[in-house]
């Protein structure tokens, strides 16, 4: 159990990070999944981080077993995460 959910628990007060928080739809997961997991192996520099390679996906979703259709998505939704991540990173990110 989170951290949130403790202190909603706790207080009966719902946390605005636990009313807020986005959904991740079930059948999403597994791209969530695969990002957070890619987001280890990002390379960073002193301006921040570089996009998730292109060859690290595909090794995930090979090791993973995805089919090629399955990896083609794969490719796409985790490039698709990268590129918020990483212009929120822009936005955001420096102290």
């Amino acid at each position: 159990m989170g951290k949130y959910q403790q202190i909603y628990e706790k207080t009966g007060k719902k946390p605005s990070a636990l009313a807020n928080r986005p959904e991740v739809r079930p059948f999403l997961i597994e791209y969530w999944n695969g990002f957070i997991n890619l987001d280890k192996s990002r390379e960073w520099s002193m301006g921040g981080p570089f996009g998730i390679r292109y060859a690290e996906i595909v090794s995930y979703s090979t090791i993973q077993r995805f089919s090629d259709e399955d990896r083609s998505d794969f490719a796409h939704y985790v490039g698709k995460l990268d590129t918020v991540y990483l212009n929120w990173y822009a936005e955001n990110g420096r102290t």
